[in-house]
């Protein structure tokens, strides 16, 4: 099972949001500390008391019993359970999580005019001799770039994996990956969320349901603090 989490960006007061803190990991503050911008405040505040709220609820754990490490590439995991995976993307109005008991990524971008020669340094020679036949390239860039960085996320092994090393397959509802030893062991979901944004997940091995749930910001917040 799959299940995708996604909370749309909306004013929250920030006494109430910063009270977060202390429930956060230690890198996790180290790193709010540093930021300057309110908005990277805000997504990885948020971004981690969702992970949270979703790792007590699905183990049945108290806020203070989750342990966060980093495998050799950066990827974080949940320390004593080899049982439940997540990953959290944010673009702007969008933070979202995808957990599973399998390896999953996912990826949210929020789409906006760009060079699209970029996909010549990024994409693979196939990946890109498909985006020059479409007639909304925008579109299927971002499609497809969703799909691939979903991918390494998955993966676990980060840019050590270069994204033009590997080819991704589009055809809407049927989505193929060729990658050396682990073509068609992961499978891929577009998602529409809102018309300003793409997003896809990837999880390791076959796809038998999944689910999108939207909640606003409160919900999180509410649903957490019963796990403190």
């Amino acid at each position: 099972m799959l299940e995708v989490y996604a909370v749309k960006q909306e004013e929250i007061d920030d006494f109430r949001l910063k009270s977060l803190i202390p429930y956060l990991s230690e890198k996790r503050k180290d790193k709010i500390s540093r930021f300057l911008r309110q908005e990277d405040i805000y997504h990885s505040i948020i971004g981690e008391i969702l992970v949270r709220k979703l790792v007590c609820e699905k183990l049945d754990l108290k806020n203070n019993q989750i342990i966060f490490e980093n495998n050799n590439y950066g990827k974080p995991f949940l320390k004593g359970y080899d049982n439940l995976y997540f990953n959290i993307s944010h673009s702007r109005r969008w933070v979202v999580c995808a957990i599973s008991e399998r390896e999953v990524g996912v990826d949210i971008e929020e789409v906006k005019a760009i060079d699209l020669n970029i996909a010549k340094r990024f994409f693979s020679k196939k990946e890109y001799e498909e985006l020059m036949t479409k007639n909304n390239q925008l579109s299927y860039f971002y499609n497809l770039w969703t799909l691939k960085e979903s991918y390494i996320k998955a993966v676990g092994m980060g840019l050590s994996i270069p994204l033009n090393q590997f080819t991704i397959i589009d055809r809407d509802k049927n989505i193929f990956l060729e990658d050396q030893n682990r073509s068609g062991l992961y499978t891929f979901k577009k998602y529409k969320i809102d018309r300003d944004y793409k997003m896809a997940s990837c999880v390791k091995g076959k796809l038998q349901e999944d689910e999108l749930i939207i909640s606003s910001v409160n919900e999180i917040i509410n649903d957490f603090k019963e796990h403190i």
